[in-house]
C-alpha cells in the first residue's frame, strides 16, 4: 500500500516531463480563475483541484496566496505522509524513491533547506518574534527567532510530511494569519513569500520541539525556465 500522497502544484499547465510515473503523484490544480492546460496523457484519478475540496475558500487565491492557498485549503489525505511540490520542479525517480523509503513515524523530508538568515528578506527578527509569540500562546511553547534559528528552513513549500503534522500546520498557519497581515502593512505584494517563510517556522519549531525528525533530500530541483513563466503567470 502506497504510504505517500504527493501533489504536484500547477496554476495552468502541467509538465509530465518533469514528473516520474510514480503511484504517490498526484497533480492538484490551483487558481480557479485561470483556466487550465491538462495533458491528456494524465489521467482522471490523478489529478485533482483545490477548488472542489470540501471547505474551499477562494479568498485566499483572491489575495495572492498562490500555492499556499492549497497550504491553507487542502485536507490532509487518508495516507500516513503527505507532501507537495511545484510544477515548475524536476523530481529525480531514484531519489525520491530513497527518499520515500525513510518515511515511517515522525519523519519528514524536506528538500530545499535553508539557514534562518534567508527567512529574514521579508520580515524581520522582530516581526517573526512577534508571529512566534501567537503560535507559542496555541502550543504552548516559548520559541524565539534565536531559539530556532539552528534549525533548517524548508522553503519553496516542497517537503513530505507525516500527515498529522500537516492538520497542525495548517491549524497554526490560519492562526498566524491576522499577525502577518499587520506586519506587512496589509500589503499583499509579498503575502506568498511571506506565508512560504511561515511555513518553514511552523515546521523549524516542530523539529526545536522534537515531534518531528528530518532528512534531507536532493531529489527535486528548480526548473528555472519555467519558474520564469510563473513569475511572468502571477506578476
Amino acid at each position: 500500500m502506497n504510504n505517500l500522497s504527493f501533489y504536484i502544484i500547477f496554476h495552468k499547465k502541467l509538465y509530465p516531463k518533469n514528473v516520474p510515473g510514480l503511484p504517490c503523484f498526484i497533480y492538484l490544480g490551483a487558481n480557479e480563475y485561470i483556466k487550465k492546460e491538462i495533458d491528456t496523457s494524465i489521467l482522471h484519478h490523478r489529478l485533482k483541484f483545490e477548488y472542489d475540496c470540501l471547505g474551499y475558500n477562494p479568498i485566499y487565491q483572491m489575495l495572492k496566496f498562490q500555492d499556499n492557498s492549497v497550504i491553507l485549503n487542502y485536507p490532509a489525505p487518508p495516507t500516513p505522509f503527505v507532501g507537495f511540490s511545484q510544477y515548475d520542479m524536476i523530481i529525480d525517480k531514484d531519489k525520491f524513491i530513497l527518499a520515500q523509503s525513510y518515511l515511517k513515524d515522525n519523519i519528514m523530508v524536506g528538500f530545499f533547506p535553508y539557514s534562518i538568515q534567508v527567512t529574514m528578506d521579508i520580515l524581520q527578527e522582530s516581526q517573526w518574534n512577534q508571529v512566534l509569540e501567537i503560535y507559542n500562546q496555541n502550543n504552548n511553547t516559548t520559541h524565539t527567532v534565536q531559539d530556532i534559528s539552528t534549525q533548517p528552513f524548508f522553503l519553496m513549500n516542497t517537503y513530505i510530511l507525516p500527515s498529522w503534522f500537516f492538520t497542525r500546520l495548517q491549524l497554526n498557519l490560519r492562526k498566524l494569519l491576522p499577525t502577518i497581515f499587520r506586519a506587512l502593512n496589509y500589503n499583499m505584494r509579498h503575502i506568498a513569500g511571506t506565508l512560504e517563510r511561515a511555513n518553514s517556522f511552523i515546521i523549524a519549531c516542530g523539529i526545536k520541539e522534537g515531534i518531528i525528525e528530518y532528512i534531507i533530500s536532493d531529489a527535486i530541483s528548480d526548473d528555472r525556465s519555467l519558474t520564469l513563466h510563473d513569475e511572468l503567470l502571477h506578476s
